[in-house]
């Protein structure tokens, strides 16, 4: 009987044993998940961040290349103030940077000014030209407003009409 209790005691212990063992086991197990998952969600962050620099980066290439404004408040004044053409501030804007001086030095530079004299007076001629009236045939001009008036077509201007009473 002795030998049975031992038995069954040894049994019990290996149970214990087994059961202990499977505890911790299972123990092991949950914490490798717990750590596996942890690992992962590090993983995962770790990529976000890298997308996020990674778009930072590209957002300030393109900020880097873009055109930077090199006239400076005075220089947009000066501008104002000297009531220039389109073309002329354009002008000066380019011989500011050609020469690295700013375009309050660049308006007051004598070739500059004398270019933009130049210009001036190109675009009043070429206005004057412009506006002159139309010095056609006027006795042709007249035949047609009468051929015109003649096929039912009677003019409305008043000088169109002075003509064909004239003929």
């Amino acid at each position: 009987m002795e030998e049975e209790k031992l038995d069954e005691q040894e049994s019990l212990n290996l149970d214990e044993e087994t059961e202990t063992s499977k505890n911790t086991e299972e123990e092991e197990t949950s914490e490798k998940n717990e750590e596996v998952e942890e690992l992962k969600k590090k993983a995962n962050l770790a990529d976000n961040y890298k997308k996020r620099a990674e778009k930072a980066e590209v957002k300030l290439k393109k900020f880097e290349n873009q055109p930077k404004e090199d006239l400076s408040s005075d220089d947009i004044l000066a501008l104002a103030k000297a009531d220039l053409h389109d073309e002329d501030i354009a002008e000066v804007r380019e011989w500011a940077k050609f020469k690295s001086i700013p375009v309050k030095e660049a308006l007051s530079d004598p070739m500059m000014k004398s270019s933009i004299a130049q210009r001036e007076i190109d675009r009043r001629n070429a206005e004057a030209s412009n506006t002159k009236g139309k010095t056609g045939d006027t006795k042709r001009d007249a035949e047609v407003i009468k051929e015109r008036a003649s096929q039912g077509d009677l003019p409305e201007s008043d000088e169109d009409i002075a003509k064909l009473a004239d003929h």
